[in-house]
């Protein structure tokens, strides 16, 4: 690999990331955001429990956010947002707050 096409997939991935951390500011953290008290409702989606479970079943978190969230709009996210979303929560996207543990 070329270090042309090296900085071209870092751009790509950055990219993907700030698509993400859009997402999942807006459809994301209102359900999952520690500081506003709804883990009642649903888990954080950082911090190390979250690495432990996700991390190496990507695909499967992948597929779980396609069928089931937003959970007042299942499958609304096309597969595109979904694996941004994934980059970013793999990309630490959330602030020191977000996290539980």
């Amino acid at each position: 690999m070329t270090a042309r096409s090296r900085y071209v997939l870092r751009v790509v991935a950055a990219g993907r990331v700030r698509s993400g951390r859009a997402l999942y500011a807006e459809r994301c953290r209102p359900c999952h955001d520690n500081r506003a008290g709804n883990l009642d409702e649903a888990p954080p989606l950082a911090g190390r429990n979250f690495r432990e479970k996700w991390s190496n079943r990507r695909d499967a978190l992948d597929a779980k956010i396609k069928m089931s969230m937003p959970k007042d709009e299942p499958g609304v996210l096309s597969a595109a947002a979904v694996s941004d979303i994934v980059a970013a929560l793999f990309a630490g996207h959330t602030a020191k707050a977000d996290v539980a543990n």
